[in-house]
């Protein structure tokens, strides 16, 4: 790793790194390659984690809100029994009315 942030860095050529480890100057341009495009990914996958922390926040508050819909729900059945029993007359309604 050091090879590359030299050539990286300018302190070194990628010819002088090349000699000074033993191998071409196309093995240390592809290591460069290979180092700059993981930082990429690296820096990539940064934007991923928030992108996943906001799912899972919006997770919870689908969840949330889907609790309170079926409560609701549950509320509004229930005084819809209490106002039309089962039978169909809306209570206090008789039908001769």
């Amino acid at each position: 790793m050091s090879v590359v942030l030299k050539v990286i860095s300018g302190d070194e050529t990628a010819s002088a790194a090349a000699e000074r480890v033993g191998v071409s100057v196309q093995a240390v341009s592809k290591w460069k390659h290979r180092f700059l495009e993981a930082g990429r990914l690296g820096l990539a996958s940064e934007v991923v984690s928030r992108d996943s922390a906001r799912e899972a926040e919006m997770a919870q508050e689908i969840h949330a809100l889907k609790q309170a819909l079926g409560e609701l729900y549950l509320e509004t059945q229930h005084l819809r029994r209490r106002v039309r029993p089962p039978g169909g007359m809306p209570a206090g309604k008789s039908s001769t009315n």
